[in-house]
């Protein structure tokens, strides 16, 4: 056995405290083999963004981008607007300067106000740095660099390149390093003008641009500043021309990213996944239509082509049963070898699914003379489809696909394996359920492999809808 000591943190008032322990060679210690504690173990709650915590002037349109511009014009505004009034309230400088300041403060608000009016940072920005630029360029020959320097300057440029734009940025590089070139050379001609306001112990005369305490403006520290203006506007420039062509870049990849999503899960699936890609995707549908179409003798036809043509007809029967399945509101759920699976009422209002997955089944049976190419052996659809309950859900990680389960995808399947080229098959008692309009053959009683016997008919015409079928959002 031997005795150690561990400093342990704890409050201030115990901050020197010291623990000791016993430990074993055999036993290690809980405390002392404990991790210390983590940084996010300590403040588990993650920080609200500052486009969340300051919203002045934004609109339900804007992007995060235009949020984030606003939050923090909004912030630098008030940060001004604090540092004059405490300058204001703490100065004991003459009348005259506290007014300036306090002109300031005015222009601050005013800013704020636009900012308020009219939610665009563009109109903030042409309706506050003129008015900006000129009061420090006044405040410059009036106290010299002590006072106002030639901070505004080297910022103005480069808010211009974030607010505007790259291109709209030049005339206000320009006006900026004009002013502190300019400057220096107008500082020392400006005539002596006294005025009442600014008479003080340092200046009894009241001299308002030749006080004695003033720091003149050195024309030397004016173009040297300009320079430096210069290397950092075009600094800046480049960092941002390379981070909006990164943007945009990134923009690009994610548009492709949602229209691959879209294109193989249905759009509620797809908004989850883009939100959490670990979320579990589980679904109970109490009212689906479910249909199996494929290609009777399908496996002659292959037999007769080589690997590319039977790709070439396999994407043309499908890319035809694609477009069909839009125009009557159902949903592709995936295909296997010459078998296409759809839903309908999956994600929709899921008012008359069966009707409209009727209607499809028929009309795809009878679209089949499109199919057929020339010299080549016949293309015969037939269908199967059934009503009821199903789970919906996206499994895997490698390759995650969306797909359904449940004993009415099961029915469906041997409806369609059950039947004949040319027939779309469903039960009797589902296909009571269409309603008039409908009209099938007499019902016969087939035996199911696994389901037992059950009485099928096959949908032979359907009249038209009275009203046009909705048609699958894009991202369906």
């Amino acid at each position: 056995m031997e005795n150690s000591h561990l400093s342990v943190m704890f409050p201030a008032q115990f901050r020197h405290a010291t623990v000791q322990y016993t430990t074993s060679a055999t036993y290690p210690h809980p405390i002392k083999n404990c991790p210390p504690p983590m940084l996010a173990d300590m403040f588990p709650q993650q920080l609200p963004r500052l486009s969340d915590v300051v919203t002045l002037g934004q609109r339900p349109g804007d992007d995060q981008r235009i949020r984030d511009q606003k939050a923090v014009c909004t912030c630098l505004l008030l940060l001004v607007l604090a540092t004059g009034a405490f300058y204001v309230t703490v100065s004991d400088g003459p009348p005259f300067q506290r007014g300036l300041e306090a002109s300031l403060m005015l222009l601050e608000c005013v800013g704020l106000a636009v900012l308020w009016w009219t939610g665009s940072v563009r109109k903030l920005f042409y309706a506050y740095i003129p008015l900006y630029l000129l009061s420090i360029s006044v405040l410059l020959l009036v106290f010299g660099t002590a006072e106002g320097d030639f901070v505004g300057f080297i910022g103005v440029p480069c808010a211009a390149i974030v607010l505007l734009g790259v291109r709209e940025s030049w005339p206000w590089f320009l006006i900026c390093l004009a002013a502190m070139v300019t400057l220096p050379i107008i500082d020392p001609l400006i005539p002596d003008i006294r005025h009442p306001g600014f008479v003080s112990v340092n200046n009894p005369l009241g001299s308002i641009f030749d006080a004695p305490d003033k720091k003149p403006i050195d024309p030397i520290e004016g173009f040297s500043l300009g320079g430096i203006v210069a290397v950092i506007y075009f600094l800046f420039r480049a960092f941002n021309v390379q981070l909006s062509r990164a943007r945009h870049a990134v923009e690009t990849e994610k548009a492709k990213v949602d229209r691959l999503m879209a294109s193989i899960y249905p759009a509620s699936v797809a908004a989850q996944l883009k939100e959490d890609s670990a979320a579990q995707i589980a679904m109970q549908h109490p009212s689906v239509t479910i249909l199996f179409a494929d290609v009777v003798g399908f496996t002659p036809i292959a037999a007769q082509q080589d690997a590319a043509a039977l790709v070439d007809t396999l994407n043309d029967i499908f890319s035809h049963i694609d477009q069909l399945a839009g125009q009557f509101g159902v949903e592709k759920i995936k295909t296997i070898g010459d078998a296409y699976m759809g839903a309908c009422g999956l994600n929709d209002d899921g008012r008359d699914h069966l009707q409209r997955a009727a209607r499809f089944a028929l009309a795809l049976v009878e679209s089949s003379d499109a199919l057929q190419r020339p010299g080549a052996a016949p293309i015969q659809l037939r269908v199967g489809l059934h009503t009821g309950p199903v789970t919906a859900g996206v499994l895997g990680r490698t390759r995650p696909h969306y797909d359904i389960w449940g004993n009415t995808v099961n029915i469906a399947a041997r409806l369609e394996t059950s039947g004949a080229a040319g027939q779309v098959q469903i039960l009797a008692d589902i296909a009571a359920e269409l309603g008039p309009g409908f009209t099938t053959s007499a019902p016969r009683q087939v035996d199911f492999k696994g389901l037992g016997p059950r009485q099928v008919v096959t949908l032979t015409s359907a009249a038209r809808a009275q009203r046009p079928f909705p048609p699958l959002s894009p991202a369906d």
